[in-house]
């Protein structure tokens, strides 16, 4: 098997907002290469993908589930 190496430069434009006060933040990565955008939810999501991308992702990789709703 071929073993997958990682680049040793990366360059994205990160941009974070919210909608509104108490509201999650979101986020997206812009590869300045190729200019394609990530969009991002939840900040969580965006740093297990750049965990992903670097290969720094803990063994068990990115989180794939979405956090359960509090039952209130």
């Amino acid at each position: 098997m071929k073993k997958v190496t990682q680049p040793d430069y990366l360059a994205y434009l990160l941009r974070l907002w919210r909608d509104g006060d108490g509201a999650p933040w979101r986020g997206s990565l812009e590869n300045t290469s190729t200019g394609e955008a990530k969009p991002f939810a939840e900040i969580r999501r965006l740093t297990a993908y750049l965990e992903h991308i670097t290969g720094e992702a803990p063994p068990e990789g990115p989180p794939t589930t979405k956090p359960e709703k509090s039952r209130a």
